[in-house]
């Protein structure tokens, strides 16, 4: 054997807000099976990882930045009220259009995952604009965009991650984003639908957040209009 996949279930979102962390049975079961395959082989398999939601150790690829900063980026909840830009650690043509939306609690699953140098990428979705890739520590970690329509996305951007592995140097893999646009297409066929799904906030807390700044305009609209009205007078 000389490649390995790992495909974890990271759960979804906790009733409290947020999303729950990799469980501590799942690690187990990672631990376990790393040991096997080293028994059966004789080493540790070179693998990659596979999971929907991003690990917390997705923004030491991120740089904390000001909120003026070309590219900043705002995030929430654990990272709340800070900016970010991608770091010098990732590609120079990565993509960073919304802040990792991890999970409240760091169950240690990188630690897991870095402990034997197995593990030599993992890749992740949810964040359906981003599609930026680093390196931190020993793993390189990645970001897949949105492929489909039927979810907010980069338009024309949205496409898939391609992963070109060598069979006599698994380490040496190649990976690129393929979109529509590289495809050829240079419109959308439901463009207002695509601007609703591109603008509408991708979190409750960036929800509250529009909701917050479209209520402040508001009310100084209308006081900007009963001053009017009063000058008029």
């Amino acid at each position: 054997m000389i490649f390995n996949i790992y495909l974890i279930d990271s759960q979804g979102d906790k009733k409290s807000g947020g999303y729950e962390a990799v469980e501590k049975a799942q690690l187990d079961w990672y631990r376990t099976t790393r040991e096997q395959l080293k028994n059966e082989n004789g080493k540790y398999i070179p693998s990659m990882l596979f999971q929907h939601i991003p690990l917390c150790e997705y923004y030491n690829l991120l740089k904390k930045t000001g909120r003026f900063s070309k590219g900043a980026v705002r995030a929430y909840r654990t990272h709340k009220n800070n900016w970010y830009t991608l770091s010098d650690n990732c590609e120079e043509n990565g993509v960073f259009l919304e802040p990792p939306s991890i999970p409240d609690v760091n169950s240690g699953e990188f630690d897991a995952i870095s402990e034997k140098d197995d593990v030599i990428a993992v890749f992740a979705g949810h964040d359906h604009k981003n599609s930026f890739i680093g390196k931190y520590k020993n793993i390189i970690m990645g970001c897949t965009p949105c492929a489909g329509f039927n979810e907010y996305g980069n338009g024309i951007y949205r496409g898939v991650r391609i992963i070109e592995i060598d069979e006599d140097n698994v380490t040496a893999f190649k990976t690129r984003v393929v979109t529509y646009s590289d495809l050829g297409f240079t419109k959308l066929k439901n463009p207002v639908k695509d601007f609703l799904y591109r603008h509408f906030p991708a979190s409750i807390d960036a929800g509250l957040i529009l909701f917050r700044n479209v209520f402040i305009c508001f009310v100084i609209a209308a006081v900007l209009l009963y001053l009017l009205f009063l000058y008029r007078r």
